[in-house]
C-alpha cells in the first residue's frame, strides 16, 4: 500500500487548481458564502442554485478547451468568461423570477422545475463533450463519471462519519462543543471536499485519447470497469431488471383492456423503470458476457413496447385532464426512448443518438414558448377559464362574478386544476383572482369543495386564517445598538425556548411562548416575578395579509418592561389556521 505523501498531495491540488481553476473558485464561494450566512448543506435558493450551475458549467467549459482549443489558452479565458455571463443572467433570472410565482423562491415551481431541467441538459453534456471526434463512446465517459461520483461520495461519507465519530467522542468524554460544527462539518465535506475530489477522477480525456492511438497502454485505464460493479450488473441488477421487465410486461398485457390506461400512478413507475433501464444498459457496455449481451439484445424491445402503451395511457389522460409539466417530461422521454432505443437496435455506433436526443429534447422542454412550464400552465389556466365562461363568470381578464350554480363535476374540475397551479406555485397567473384568495381561491368563485373529513381541525374553508410575510432581505444585517445578546430562533407553535444567559451579571432565563398569543418571558433571582413581554399584537397586525415583502424597519418591534428592552425582527410569519411558524431575532 501506497503512504500518503504530503507532497503528491499539494501537486494533485496544484494540477487541479490549474486544470479547473473556475470551477475551484465556484466551490470555494459556495462552501464560504454557507458558512458565512450557516446555511444548511442542502438549501436551494438562487445563489446556491446558481453557485452548483457555475460549478458543472465551468468544469464543462474546461473538457470543451481541453478538447477543441488545448493550443489557444486565449480561448479558455472567453470560455470562463461566457460561463460567468451565463451564470450572472440565470442569477438575474431567478431573483426576477417572482413574477411567475405567487409565493418566494421555491425549488418546486416554474424556475425550480427550469432549473432541474437545465441541470440534466448539462450533465449530458459534460459527458458527452470528451466523446467528440475522439475513439471513446458515451458508455465510456458515462462509466468514468459514474465512478467518480460514487467514489467522490464513498469517500466523502466515510469521512463525514469518522469526523462525526471523533467530535461525539470528544464531546461525550469532555464537554459539549454545540451543534454549528455539525453543520460547518456537513458543508466542508460534502460542498467542497466532495465536488474537489470529484473532479480530480475526471480525467484529460485528450490525453488517454493520443495514448490509445500510438501504443497499448498497460496501466489500469478510468474506462476499466471494477470488478465490483461487473459483478453487481451482471449477476445481481440485470437479473433484478429482467425480473421488473417480464412483471411489467404481464401486467400490461392482463391489463391493456381495462385500468392500464387510466392508472396515472403508473406513470411514475415506468418513468423510473425506463431511467433505471437506461443507465444499467449504458454501464453494462463495458461488461462482456453472456448475461450482459442478452441483456442488450432484449431490454431495448422491452422498453420500446412499455415506453409506447404508457405514452399512449398518458396522452389519453391528457385529453381528460389536460397537459402538466410532468406528462409533458413524460412523454418526452418517450420519444426519446423510442429514437435511441430503434437506433440502438439497428446501428452499430448504438449509444451515439442517446445523449444528443436526451438533450434536443431537454432544451425543448426548458426554453419558451414551446417549454414544459409554459404549456402546462397556459393550458390549464385556459381550461379552468373554459368553465368560468361557461356559466358567465369571467366578465374580463381581471375580474371573475362567484356563481354557486357551478355543477359539482366542474367544481371538481376547476379545484383539481386549481390544485396543479398551487402546487407549482402559479397561481399569480390566473390574472382574475385575488392575491388575499391564492389559499381559498374557491371561496372567491363562490362555492366552497368539501373538505376532506381528515384533514386539519376539520375546519371550514371560511375559517382559515391564512398569513404569510417575509423579510425582503435574504441575509439582513441587525443592529445591535445597545442589545447585549442575540438570537436567531425558528419557532412553530408547540416549541419550546429556554435559554439561560449573563447579563448585568446575573444569570437571566428567556423564554419564548406561542401557545396563547406570542409572550417573550425574562426571569432572574432579583425578580420578583418574571417579566412578560407581550409582542401578540404583531401576529394581529398581519392577520390576512399573504406574500407580502417587508423592509426590516417594517418588521421591528420593541417592547419595554421595567428598564429591560426587548426587541423581535421578523424574518418569516407563516399562518395557516392553527398552525403558526416564525423566524425572527431576539434582541435583549
Amino acid at each position: 500500500m501506497k503512504r500518503i505523501n504530503s507532497e503528491q498531495m499539494v501537486r494533485e491540488l496544484k494540477r487541479i487548481s490549474l486544470r479547473f481553476p473556475l470551477t475551484l473558485m465556484f466551490i470555494l464561494s459556495l462552501t464560504g458564502w454557507q458558512l458565512y450566512v450557516d446555511a444548511s448543506t442542502w438549501q436551494f435558493e438562487p445563489l446556491y442554485i446558481v453557485f452548483h450551475l457555475g460549478i458543472i458549467l465551468s468544469a464543462t467549459s474546461q473538457l470543451f478547451y481541453e478538447h477543441f482549443f488545448k493550443k489557444k489558452p486565449k480561448l479558455r479565458l472567453l470560455l470562463y468568461g461566457t460561463v460567468l455571463v451565463f451564470v450572472g443572467l440565470y442569477y438575474f433570472y431567478l431573483m426576477n423570477s417572482y413574477f411567475v410565482i405567487d409565493d418566494p423562491w421555491q425549488f418546486y415551481s416554474i424556475p425550480g422545475i427550469r432549473t432541474m431541467i437545465l441541470f440534466f441538459v448539462i450533465q449530458i453534456l459534460f459527458i458527452w463533450v470528451p466523446t467528440l471526434k475522439t475513439n471513446f463512446n458515451f458508455s465510456d465517459t458515462f462509466l468514468v463519471t459514474f465512478k467518480a461520483y460514487f467514489i467522490a461520495s464513498f469517500f466523502s461519507i466515510i469521512l463525514y462519519l469518522g469526523i462525526f465519530s471523533v467530535f461525539m467522542l470528544f464531546e461525550f468524554l469532555f464537554f459539549s462543543l454545540g451543534f454549528e460544527w455539525l453543520l460547518n462539518l456537513s458543508i466542508l465535506i460534502f460542498q467542497c471536499f466532495a465536488p474537489i475530489l470529484f473532479i480530480r477522477f475526471i480525467p484529460e480525456y485528450d490525453a488517454l485519447d493520443s495514448n490509445q492511438a500510438t501504443s497499448q497502454n498497460t496501466t489500469q485505464s478510468p474506462f476499466d470497469i471494477p470488478k465490483f460493479l461487473h459483478h453487481l450488473i451482471s449477476y445481481i441488477l440485470i437479473p433484478v431488471m429482467t425480473v421488473l421487465t417480464g412483471i411489467i410486461v404481464v401486467y400490461i398485457l392482463t391489463n391493456i383492456t381495462g385500468n392500464f390506461f387510466r392508472e396515472n400512478m403508473l406513470e411514475g413507475l415506468l418513468l423510473s423503470y425506463a431511467i433505471s433501464g437506461w443507465i444499467l444498459l449504458i454501464l453494462s457496455e463495458a461488461i462482456d458476457n453472456k448475461i450482459a449481451q442478452t441483456f442488450r439484445k432484449i431490454f431495448p424491445i422491452a422498453l420500446i413496447f412499455v415506453i409506447i402503451l404508457q405514452m399512449v395511457s398518458t396522452f389519453l389522460q391528457i385529453q381528460e385532464v389536460g397537459v402538466t409539466h410532468g406528462r409533458y417530461i413524460i412523454l418526452m422521454f418517450g420519444v426519446g426512448s423510442i429514437i435511441s432505443a430503434i437506433w440502438y437496435i439497428f446501428k452499430k455506433n448504438r449509444l451515439q443518438i442517446l445523449p444528443i436526443v436526451a438533450m434536443v429534447l431537454g432544451l425543448i422542454s426548458l426554453i419558451p414558448p414551446i417549454d414544459a412550464l409554459t404549456i402546462s400552465v397556459n393550458q390549464q389556466r385556459g381550461r379552468i377559464n373554459d368553465v368560468l365562461n361557461k356559466y358567465e363568470m369571467l366578465v374580463d381578464s381581471d375580474e371573475v362574478v362567484p356563481n354557486s350554480e357551478v355543477s359539482e363535476e366542474e367544481q371538481e374540475i376547476i379545484q383539481d386544476l386549481l390544485n396543479y397551479l398551487s402546487e407549482i406555485h402559479a397561481l399569480n397567473q390566473l390574472e382574475w383572482l385575488p392575491e388575499e384568495y391564492y389559499y381559498r381561491e374557491d371561496e372567491y368563485l363562490g362555492f366552497v369543495s368539501k373538505r376532506d373529513p381528515w384533514e386539519q381541525d376539520r375546519m371550514d374553508r371560511e375559517e382559515l386564517n391564512q398569513t404569510y410575510v417575509f423579510l425582503s432581505e435574504d441575509y439582513p444585517v441587525i443592529p445591535v445598538g445597545d442589545f447585549e445578546q442575540m438570537f436567531d430562533l425558528s419557532l412553530s407553535n408547540g416549541d419550546d425556548f429556554i435559554e439561560f444567559v449573563e447579563m448585568n451579571e446575573e444569570v437571566h432565563s428567556i423564554r419564548v411562548d406561542l401557545e396563547d398569543g406570542f409572550l417573550i418571558e425574562m426571569d432572574a433571582d432579583s425578580f420578583e416575578e418574571p417579566l412578560e413581554f407581550d409582542f401578540s399584537y404583531v401576529l394581529d397586525e398581519f392577520e390576512g395579509k399573504t406574500n407580502q415583502s417587508l423592509s426590516r424597519e417594517d418588521l421591528t418591534f420593541t417592547e419595554e418592561v421595567d428598564d429591560y428592552q426587548v426587541q423581535i425582527v421578523v424574518e418569516y410569519l407563516d399562518i395557516s389556521g392553527d398552525y403558526l411558524q416564525i423566524d425572527f431575532y431576539l434582541l435583549f
